[in-house]
């Protein structure tokens, strides 16, 4: 959903006398600074209580306050798509970030975290300009002594998929949540029952359909992604959010692996 079809929908609550008007009321008035309420102060503030909110964004078609949020929020950083000077893009990352992180589940996080620390083989599969932010990471989890694997050529990585069973965890990144290349990886290995945990925007998507775990990015449907590349902050920083649990999981075992794996230069 996007910004102006949003804001029909709420329009469409506040004229029509139901239990959400006034909610939606108070939104379409305070849009410039609807994102410092969460969704507590939101109840207060309308008289109403979280239930209720939920209620009503699923009523126009969200998941819920987040996403709300999110739309509204990233319209807000969007207005001037040609304006490319440094606040704007200061602005929409920071805006990224903070949207990323409401969406994260920390428990989904652990549990990837549990599976490396139970000695699980671990698959990136990613493409594109998302491939260079996992062989970061692909590089790092080597550091730690984590048995891992990531290869940018499809062929070897379909062939891989294919000799896979449940001993494996699959960790597979793209934006969009529509890179056939990932799909075709992550429902092959789906396939030989390994665990696949997905990393796509918020919104539905196939790869997040094939996912026994997902962790959300923010996604603004108005901007330019031919431009605009605030999203890979995004990826970025769950991907070190991952490896920094990874470590605060073992920290003294990991940091000891970490200082016999330094490389001088």
């Amino acid at each position: 959903m996007n910004y102006d079809n949003l804001i029909n929908k709420l329009e469409n609550l506040k004229n029509n006398e139901n239990k959400f008007s006034f909610i939606s009321e108070f939104i379409i008035n305070h849009l410039n600074k609807i994102n410092n309420y969460n969704i507590n102060q939101l109840a207060k503030a309308t008289f109403s209580s979280p239930a209720t909110i939920i209620r009503m964004c699923k009523e126009i078609g969200l998941q819920g306050y987040k996403e709300l949020i999110i739309i509204l929020t990233s319209f807000n950083t969007n207005k001037h798509p040609n304006n490319h000077n440094l606040d704007n893009t200061l602005t929409k990352i920071k805006t990224n970030l903070e949207a990323t992180n409401a969406l994260l589940n920390y428990e989904i996080i652990q549990k990837f975290v549990d599976y490396v620390n139970n000695n699980k083989t671990i698959l990136l599969f990613a493409y594109g300009e998302s491939a260079l932010w996992m062989e970061s990471f692909y590089s790092r989890l080597l550091r730690l002594g984590i048995k891992t694997y990531f290869n940018k050529d499809h062929e070897n990585n379909l062939i891989f998929s294919q000799i896979i069973d449940q001993d494996f965890v699959v960790l597979a990144l793209s934006l969009s949540g529509e890179t056939k290349s990932v799909l075709n990886l992550v429902k092959q290995a789906k396939k030989n029952h390994a665990v696949i945990f997905t990393i796509s925007k918020y919104l539905q998507n196939h790869l997040k359909k094939l996912r026994d775990y997902n962790l959300n990015l923010s996604y603004n449907p108005n901007d330019n992604y031919l431009i605009t590349k605030s999203t890979r902050y995004a990826m970025l920083y769950v991907l070190d959010l991952i490896y920094e649990q990874i470590i605060a999981s073992r920290e003294e075992y990991y940091t000891n692996i970490l200082q016999n794996t330094f490389l001088k230069k």
